[in-house]
């Protein structure tokens, strides 16, 4: 208890010294083709991007100077968007390293880009323009709509990737646990079909799949698979008692029923909290675990049941 205890005043003094950062910088992978290039012109042009505009062009060519004419084209017809509002440009200092091969084109937008369809069209025509000059010059559009942009193209193999080792992870734990291939087999059935149910409530109550809600499909596994290790596992010692499939269940429901169900509520409690956040993201996060953990309970009640009695009449 002393050590318990020491650890906790350890832990609760290096979790004060935790800095608060939101800027989306710390949030997002270095290796994003536009966050490398901003920590070039940041390294190499000596420009602080922190309160950069929303779009910046990095313009690169071997003789800024002499590309002048060209660059103040592709100026013009860049303003000239219906999307941009203004365009101003930023030249390094003469003793950075890059100086005289590069400069920054600020683009101000006439509206912020909150949707990804708006980002798309703004982004998709902007990349039109900046096509028919990358002959002569280097262009490279960075800022944080093209992260958002290519976090959005890269999320879903991510999430793929990530749900294919989290399921084979589960299924050979599983299996070395119950001893039996079935085992995990009906208990990721029935987390299917709850997370199903889930992504139908998502869909009536509105709530869109983001970034920040994608975060809910390990936490549902995590939640969910609980539940029905405790039911399976107390089904199978009754069922090694030599009682009945029917004895079995109903025994699995009355006694690990209650705990179940007490688990599920005070963790439905806990995000119905995080539902009321004034931050949209955390509020649909909260309402997406709630209404997850209880269908995960229902499932393990209703639907893993079903599972095992079809699994036993199999057997037979």
């Amino acid at each position: 208890m002393t050590i318990a205890i020491a650890l906790a005043i350890l832990g609760g003094y290096f979790g004060s010294r935790i800095e608060f950062s939101m800027g989306f910088r710390e949030m997002v992978p270095r290796d994003l083709e536009s966050m490398q290039t901003m920590d070039w012109i940041e390294d190499n042009l000596g420009i602080n991007l922190s309160e950069a505009s929303p779009v910046i062009v990095l313009i690169q060519a071997d003789n800024i100077q002499a590309s002048m004419g060209e660059i103040a084209q592709l100026w013009a017809e860049l303003e000239s968007l219906d999307s941009v509002r203004s365009v101003r440009p930023e030249y390094p200092e003469e003793d950075v390293e890059a100086h005289g091969q590069a400069i920054l084109t600020h683009l101000y937008l006439t509206e912020p880009l909150t949707t990804p369809e708006l980002r798309e069209q703004v982004l998709g025509e902007m990349n039109d323009v900046l096509a028919k000059y990358e002959d002569g010059l280097k262009l490279t559009a960075v800022g944080l709509p093209m992260v958002l942009e290519q976090i959005q193209e890269r999320l879903p193999w991510e999430q793929f990737k990530l749900a294919i080792f989290a399921i084979a992870g589960l299924i050979v734990v599983l299996a070395l646990g119950f001893r039996k291939l079935s085992a995990p087999i009906i208990i990721l059935c029935t987390l299917g079909i709850a997370m199903a149910w889930t992504l139908g409530i998502m869909h009536v109550f509105d709530i869109p799949i983001t970034v920040v809600t994608m975060a809910i499909f390990p936490l549902f596994l995590g939640l969910g698979i609980d539940y029905c290790i405790h039911f399976l596992r107390r089904y199978d010692e009754e069922r090694k008692q030599g009682h009945s499939v029917e004895k079995s269940i109903a025994t699995s429901l009355a006694t690990t029923g209650g705990a179940i169900l007490i688990a599920a509520i005070t963790s439905i409690i806990a995000f119905v909290i995080l539902a009321t956040s004034w931050f949209v993201g955390l509020r649909d996060v909260g309402l997406s675990l709630a209404f997850g953990t209880a269908l995960c309970a229902i499932a393990a009640f209703a639907v893993l049941p079903s599972f095992i009695a079809l699994r036993e009449r199999h057997k037979r």
